[in-house]
């Protein structure tokens, strides 16, 4: 892992017209702070990554519907990983609505992470939910990486490689 600092904009923008006449359009900007100090070489606390981002979006109407309504106008989000001890890695996120003085949510998080594959536990206390997942890793093989040991697959011709991008 190569340590960094860097800063990420975003724009985005939606229009959704209901069946009832209603219209509702937002327009949402962001800028984040992002950084990862360490390699994650060694078995004790070689990686601390943090992100910081604030978000504002401009409304104009509303949904009919609750669930589709635009809630936070104005978001602070704070995260924090570090490593614990080899692969295990702790964390935490927590996203704040600015505009009604509230927590929208916490997440925390447990990994496992190899090279090919992690395990990742979230638990968010606030929406009282959980996820477990197994991310397989891009190994960005390129061409043929040759045949499993004692399985007799057949060739692949003109199989996909990846693309930078």
């Amino acid at each position: 892992m190569v340590p960094f600092v860097l800063i990420n904009t975003s724009l985005r923008g939606g229009f959704s017209a209901y069946s009832s006449g209603d219209t509702q359009a937002s327009l949402s900007g962001s800028i984040s702070l992002l950084g990862q100090f360490g390699h994650f070489s060694r078995p004790f606390l070689d990686f601390t990554a943090f992100q910081i981002s604030y978000s504002q979006t401009v409304l104009s109407g509303e949904s009919p519907f609750l669930f589709d309504r635009v809630a936070d106008q104005q978001v602070l989000t704070l995260g924090f990983t570090q490593q614990i001890y080899g692969p295990v890695r702790f964390g935490i996120q927590t996203s704040l609505s600015l505009d009604q003085s509230r927590t929208i949510d916490t997440i925390y998080t447990l990994e496992y992470v190899r090279r090919t594959y992690s395990i990742v536990f979230n638990f968010s206390p606030i929406r009282e939910s959980a996820s477990l997942t197994l991310q397989i890793n891009d190994f960005n093989w390129f061409g043929d990486p040759g045949r499993f040991s004692g399985i007799n697959a057949p060739n692949v011709s003109n199989g996909v490689t990846p693309t930078d991008g």
